[in-house]
């Protein structure tokens, strides 16, 4: 009876879906990238595919060759690898379905086009604030109404910035 193993759905995807084998680092972290598995958070991507490899590694799955410390180091699939049934787990990485299809992000113009909107809102809600806070410093008595509009034109120009970068990067992580 064959041993079974589950591996996290990016690795999966990875070594058996596109049957990776014979890879540096570099090379794994570039496909990665290249298949929009990657996250903003580079720092956290390079642990995860070291942990990973490590992982895989104990369990005698990957096989390191090469010099300990150094960028040469290759990995290779091992007899044991061929050999065990490898299933993926079902993590909450919802994109990974998407990515098996081969397809990309169905509605990329729809997000650009939003993302517009929202540039063109947020130099409006600056400018509109800008005003604001010339008439207070002009006119230091000026009706508390007027501040409160200030103070909300203000929030709303934080609303859509954070809007603007969300968007850009769901854009981006499927541009790539």
């Amino acid at each position: 009876m064959k041993q079974v193993v589950k591996l996290n759905d990016k690795m999966y995807f990875l070594l058996v879906k596109k049957n990776l084998d014979e890879f540096t680092v570099m090379e794994l972290r570039e496909k990665f990238h290249q298949y929009g598995l990657s996250s903003a958070n580079q720092k956290k991507d390079r642990q995860f595919l070291y942990r990973q490899l490590f992982t895989l590694e104990s369990k005698g799955l990957l096989k390191k060759e090469g010099i300990n410390n150094s960028r040469a180091i290759r990995y290779s699939k091992t007899k044991l690898f061929f050999d065990t049934d490898i299933i993926p787990k079902t993590i909450d990485c919802p994109d990974i379905s998407v990515i098996r299809q081969g397809k990309s992000m169905p509605k990329i113009d729809e997000l650009k086009s939003t993302l517009n909107q929202y540039q063109i809102k947020l130099v409006t809600s600056l400018g509109e604030s800008e005003e604001y806070q010339r008439i207070i410093k002009e006119f230091p008595d000026i009706d508390d109404q007027i501040r409160k509009s200030y103070y909300d034109t203000r929030e709303l120009s934080g609303k859509y910035l954070g809007k603007i970068n969300a968007l850009k990067k769901i854009i981006k992580r499927y541009q790539a």
